[in-house]
């Protein structure tokens, strides 16, 4: 299109192409009066697990091995967040999604098991004085349900996973 002796360029196409995804895994430890402590994975402690086989999908091991003494490992939370790259009239630019997937894989260990209950349950549920779900509730905000484990209650959605293991727990 001409207006003049000047020519105005057309609008380059608009892309979202969607990227490989970012992964942060942290270890939930119990650890004495601080409570559950979410302890980011420690290259070095991965890097050491893999020589043995162990994998960041091996969730009792990577909580274990980010436990210190006297602390209790009860799990792996990962959190994903989706990435882009945006082109938009010729400019490119690196996008995430804002509100990333949290899945928590708690383990159940032999002898001492982790379980879901659902709301009702956890309401029904005394503990120390309370209900389960009144000690899941964080900020006034009531949990999807609830999962016991290292013999404490703690909020858990859908989408959280229980893994069993032959192992007894590490006190």
């Amino acid at each position: 299109m001409e207006t003049g002796n000047r020519e105005i360029p057309r609008l380059l196409e608009n892309r979202v192409e969607e990227v490989e995804p970012e992964v942060r895994r942290a270890a939930l430890i119990l650890r004495g009066r601080e409570g559950l402590q979410e302890v980011p994975f420690d290259p070095t402690f991965v890097k050491n697990q893999e020589q043995f086989g162990k994998t960041v999908d091996d969730v009792v091991a990577m909580a274990e091995v980010h436990a210190k003494f006297g602390d209790q490992a009860l799990g792996v939370r990962e959190t994903t967040t989706r990435r882009f790259i945006l082109t938009v009239g010729g400019d490119t630019i690196e996008a995430n999604e804002t509100s990333p997937k949290v899945t928590s894989k708690w383990i159940s260990y032999k002898d001492m098991p982790a379980k879901f209950l659902t709301q009702e349950e956890a309401r029904k549920t005394p503990y120390s004085g309370r209900t389960a779900l009144e000690w899941a509730t964080r900020n006034g905000k009531v949990p999807e349900r609830v999962v016991q484990a290292g013999g404490l209650y703690y909020p858990a959605t859908s989408r959280d996973v229980i893994v069993p293991t032959e192992a007894k727990i590490r006190r």
